[in-house]
This record gives structure tokens, C-alpha cells and sequence, in this order.
């Protein structure tokens, strides 16, 4: 429940969960809302929390897990839709954006055998290489939802580089390469990532299933590449 925690939601934010169910960090942010709501300024609350999945299962979970708010949930909306590609549907151009964005992308998960053990039985080193397109598209989506001065934290259940300091690094290449001021990005796997990722942006290399250094995505075999999971 970190992401959440760092994001210090108050009561006036517009929130965005890009990838919600089954829905602890959304039923957590919008708990952060009202109880910031409550000490501020009670009976004002300005706010809500978009939380949308991709799957339109997981998202009906969602919505009947919600159901447990009560009255609360006024303040909430769900949505089904690919979160690299979630649209600004607002037509007052003050009104674009989000304060904060939960960027908690698909991971591996390989963050979470200790009390999963099954995810080690299924574990492949390529699992970070093929998610990685989308955890990529998926944050870049998420810094282009923000608005000025907004916070996004991108989050993953893994330790693997390539899904960790590899997307974070190639945010910031492209951000200083478009000459775009960049928001803060926090990242929760590593607490230092921003310090870090100073060093890793010159230094990363990508693993390809051959076990072989690759200076590059693009020094990849095509095999390696190739990925059901992640869109063009």
C-alpha cells in the first residue's frame, strides 16, 4: 500500500488508478481523500477517484468490491479501458489531467514469492522483456494524464531492472531528449531510483533469454521481442 501513501491524496484531488483491480489501492486512495477530507474541511470534498482496468471481469470485481464504500462511493468512478491508451474526456481545459496518477503497471511478480511461492515455478527471464513495451507506454500515458505539478507514482511486484529503473529511465531519456520539463516520478521498488537512475540510464544493459548483455532493446534477437502481451 505504499503508492498510495506516498502520494499524500487530499480532499480536493483528482485521482486515476490506471490499473485498479481488484481494487486495494483504489478503496485506499479514496479513504485517503475523505479522511484528509474530515480534518481539512469536512462536508467539502471536491475530489474523486477514477479507477480503470483493462479487463472488463477484474473491473466488474471492482465495482462490486466497492459496493462495501457505501455513500462513499459517490466519489468514486470506474471505467474499462486500455490505460496506455485512457483518453482526456474533459472539455474546460482547466480541468485536464489528474493530480495523482497510481501507476501500478502488469509486472512479473517476482516480488512476491515469498508468499507465492507457484510464481517461481512459472518465472522466466522473459517475462520483464516481453512487459516491458507496456509498462513503458502504460507510464508515459500516465505522465501525459498529469497536470502541472502532479504526482504519479509508477509501482511494480518486481525486483527486475528491465521492469523497475529500465522504464523510469526511459521516461526521463525521453522527456530530456523532447527538452519537457518532468514531473515527479516516484518509484516504490527503489527508494533512491531517481538518484540512481542517473547512473543506470548510461549503464543499463538488457538480457536477452540467451543469458547474453545487450547494450541495447534494439541489439535484441527478433525472437526475444516478439510478445503477446504487449501491443505495438
Amino acid at each position: 500500500m505504499v503508492p498510495v501513501t506516498v502520494l499524500q491524496i487530499e480532499h480536493h484531488h483528482r485521482v486515476l488508478d490506471m490499473c485498479a483491480a481488484p481494487g486495494s489501492k483504489t478503496r485506499q486512495a479514496l479513504d485517503a481523500m475523505l479522511t484528509h477530507a474530515h480534518a481539512h474541511a469536512p462536508r467539502r470534498i471536491k475530489g474523486f477517484v477514477l479507477a480503470n482496468d483493462c479487463d472488463p471481469k477484474r473491473a466488474y470485481v471492482l465495482a462490486h468490491q466497492s459496493r462495501a464504500l457505501g455513500v462513499h462511493t459517490q466519489r468514486l468512478l470506474i471505467s474499462c479501458h486500455k490505460a496506455q491508451k485512457l483518453p482526456l474526456v474533459a472539455h474546460d481545459p482547466e480541468l485536464h489531467g489528474f493530480d495523482r496518477i497510481i501507476c501500478d503497471v502488469p509486472c512479473s511478480g517476482d516480488g512476491t514469492i515469498r508468499k507465492a511461492p507457484e510464481v517461481w515455478h512459472r518465472w522466466h527471464p522473459d517475462f520483464g522483456l516481453e512487459l516491458h513495451r507496456l509498462q513503458l507506454q502504460i507510464a508515459m500515458r500516465g505522465v501525459a494524464l498529469l497536470r502541472l505539478g502532479g504526482l504519479m507514482c509508477y509501482s511494480t511486484c518486481s525486483f527486475n531492472p528491465i521492469e523497475d529503473e529500465a522504464v523510469v529511465s526511459e521516461i526521463l531519456a525521453r522527456f530530456v531528449a523532447s527538452r519537457l520539463s518532468l514531473v515527479v516520478v516516484v518509484v516504490v521498488v527503489c527508494v533512491v531510483a531517481l538518484i540512481v537512475v542517473a547512473v543506470c540510464i548510461a549503464c543499463m544493459c538488457v538480457h536477452a533469454s540467451d543469458v547474453l548483455a545487450r547494450s541495447s532493446w534494439s541489439t535484441l534477437p527478433t525472437a526475444s521481442r516478439r510478445s503477446t502481451t504487449c501491443p505495438e
